[in-house]
């Protein structure tokens, strides 16, 4: 009996020599692999580097050049050093079209037909490869959040076409992600005024409008009586999207439509609406801003009323008259300041 134990216990320390031999082996050879496959990347570079530096400027000498070197690894390097040749502005128009005509780009669809990576998703988005469209819109679909959300960023840097288009916006704005997120992204599409306008017509859900009218700002510049005929409706509108329409016109620093938000204030029931006038009428530069600024002194609701202070404060540190006003203000305000302190409104 104690002749077997001693056998299984032998056993025993004989297979954990053989495990732990075979792994040592295992971890070596994958050393040596790495190694003889980095020297020989390393290598490749040597050969095709100096020529991309010659002929990046004359990309059909390069292209007869480059097709030379067809091994798995001198392919790998060409598409490498022909990435960082497209990231840089005087050689990526020439590094894109070397890509295409060496057949790269048909490649990567394949490759990613297959199983489509986030490497995939960074390469067509460096690229502005149009043809991914249908696999990144088909990665916006995933369950991995990061491979939804990437392919989703990914199709805002393509040229879309116009059937693209509201595809991407439908799925975009149906999706989990976070409106600012979403708001990048349809910002990076650089679409124009009436093509936002557009979509912001098809909305029907009070988060898709603000959205869109969130896209808008900074982007009303011009004087245009027809587009504010489009917006002005959206001022009639549940109050978070008043105040979305209320930040889109007052960032086209435009006096043009002071006097929309001067007939807003003297109708609107509702404080917080009041509050965002308060905030952002200075943005226009109107001339005549500081007799509202001083209606909005004696409204009822305190934020209202800080809003305007801290306006006229900034806008008019000069006027002398006012500092009396401002004085009683906000000594009258002081307990309503510390009940209100917390309602997160500005």
């Amino acid at each position: 009996m104690n002749y077997l134990l001693l056998d299984v216990a032998l056993l025993g320390v004989i297979s954990l020599f053989i495990t732990n031999l075979c792994i040592v082996i295992f971890t070596v050879i994958i050393n040596q692999k790495y190694r003889l496959n980095e020297k020989s990347y390393q290598e490749s570079c040597k050969q095709i580097q100096p020529i991309m530096e010659e002929k990046i400027n004359d990309p059909s000498q390069l292209v007869e050049k480059l097709n030379f070197f067809e091994t798995k690894k001198e392919r790998k390097v060409v598409f490498d050093v022909l990435i960082k040749y497209a990231q840089m502005p005087g050689t990526a128009g020439n590094s894109l079209w070397v890509l295409e005509q060496l057949g790269f780009y048909d490649e990567l669809i394949v490759d990613a037909s297959k199983k489509l990576t986030l490497q995939h998703i960074q390469f067509f988005s460096q690229l502005r490869f149009h043809k991914a469209f249908p696999l990144l819109i088909k990665g916006t679909k995933s369950k991995n959040f990061e491979i939804k959300y990437n392919s989703f960023y990914a199709i805002s840097s393509l040229p879309l076409s116009e059937k693209e288009l509201p595809i991407y916006i439908e799925a975009l704005l149906e999706s989990a992600i976070m409106s600012d997120r979403i708001i990048d992204m349809l910002n990076h599409l650089q679409m124009d005024v009436e093509k936002t306008l557009h979509f912001l017509r098809e909305a029907t859900l009070d988060k898709n409008k603000i959205i869109l009218l969130l896209v808008l700002r900074n982007r009303l510049k011009k004087e245009d009586p027809l587009l504010v005929k489009q917006l002005l409706p959206y001022l009639e509108e549940s109050r978070e999207v008043r105040i979305a329409t209320i930040r889109a016109l007052a960032t086209s620093e435009n006096d043009f439509y002071f006097s929309f938000f001067q007939e807003l204030y003297k109708k609107e029931s509702d404080w917080q609406v009041r509050a965002v006038l308060a905030k952002d009428l200075p943005l226009l530069n109107a001339p005549s801003e500081q007799e509202l600024l001083m209606d909005m002194l004696k409204d009822e609701n305190w934020w209202v009323r800080h809003n305007a202070t801290n306006n006229m404060k900034k806008r008019y540190p000069d006027n002398v008259m006012l500092d009396q006003k401002y004085e009683t203000f906000e000594t009258a305000d002081q307990l309503t300041q510390l009940k209100m302190k917390g309602s997160g409104t500005e």
